[in-house]
């Protein structure tokens, strides 16, 4: 059955029989990733979050600590010597964790009923703080709320991974992560599972590597083994593999942020245009986009009108390029 999902990665039937027969099989954590694949190919069924708590809570259980390697106790040293040594207080010395599973599933309940809550207290008197005294929907909210922060900022890297910047659900990508570098990847959680990303069109869609370039602009620099981070040979420019397509996969993607692009306006013409290359050099103008996104119809007048900017048709190209490779099979080239 795995294979079959692998060979139609955008069939819901065959991702909803893969989870079936993990779950049947008792092999819940196995089940998780399937599960949240299953989200992201039919986001709005409902039925699918109540599977995929299911399945967490079943798949709750124990790991080795990671904190003190499964040892029970922290030992410090210093310059090489052993300084002290002290209970680890992760595991409070029994050398096990949870693995995270349950909270996650509380995580998934939590956000809906915050979902739920705003659109309840959605009025001036609630926003204001003048609704009656005896409300208890606002003082529910706030601990809901408070309950989601701590449980994303403990588990969100273990369950979502650490290729990005995790926001809560009242997070504004654009607003309240500006103290991070341009190029830093945002990801948003709402219903338990990633929904949004901000990034650069370089990392979403793949690009040069950045170390390769500066590597070879530096000539003295001697390193004629591979790159680090793409593999490519001394002398060369390798290419780094986007995240697009496997975020798009894994979680229910609603929107895509690009920063760094502005289109640029072209001479004796008073609209505003993008720029297309063969080589896909993303990172040297802002202007410059692929050409598999521009065939999107990013400078055509349908496409002013479907968007109320360039900067939403190409958030817009960027995310539907993302979802057509996220349902590529691994024979075409995943």
């Amino acid at each position: 059955m795995q294979a079959a999902a692998d060979r139609n990665p955008g069939c819901v039937t065959t991702a909803h029989m893969l989870v079936d027969c993990l779950y049947e099989a008792g092999r819940f954590a196995d089940a998780v990733k399937p599960a949240c694949r299953l989200i992201a190919l039919e986001p709005d069924e409902p039925s699918h979050r109540g599977l995929l708590v299911d399945v967490l809570r079943n798949a709750e259980g124990e790991v080795k600590c990671g904190r003190c390697e499964g040892k029970g106790k922290i030992v410090t040293t210093i310059r090489g010597a052993m300084h002290r040594t002290g209970g680890c207080p992760v595991c409070d010395g029994s050398g096990t964790a949870s693995n995270g599973f349950a909270a996650w599933a509380e995580f998934v309940e939590c956000q809906q009923e915050i979902a739920q809550l705003e659109i309840d207290t959605d009025s001036e008197e609630h926003r204001v703080g003048m609704c009656s005294p005896y409300c208890n929907l606002c003082p529910r909210l706030e601990r809901l709320r408070k309950r989601e922060r701590d449980l994303l900022g403990k588990y969100g890297k273990q369950w979502f991974g650490e290729w990005a910047v995790l926001g809560s659900s009242q997070a504004n990508l654009s607003g309240d992560y500006t103290m991070f570098t341009p190029g830093c990847t945002i990801a948003k959680v709402e219903n338990g599972l990633v929904s949004r990303v901000r990034c650069t069109l370089a990392t979403w869609v793949g690009g040069e590597c950045e170390r390769c370039v500066e590597r070879n602009r530096v000539t003295f620099m001697v390193d004629p083994g591979p790159c680090r981070s793409c593999g490519g040979r001394h002398g060369t420019v390798g290419r780094t593999p986007g995240i697009g397509p496997q975020v798009c996969r894994d979680w229910p993607i609603e929107a895509v942020e690009i920063v760094g692009k502005e289109p640029h306006q072209q001479v004796g013409e008073g609209a505003w245009h993008w720029a297309y290359v063969n080589d896909i050099r993303i990172t040297n103008f802002s202007y410059l986009i692929p050409n598999e996104i521009m065939r999107c119809g990013l400078n055509h007048n349908n496409g002013v009108e479907m968007f109320p900017t360039r900067q939403a048709a190409l958030n817009a190209a960027a995310l539907a390029r993302g979802r057509a490779k996220a349902r590529e099979s691994k024979e075409d080239g995943r």
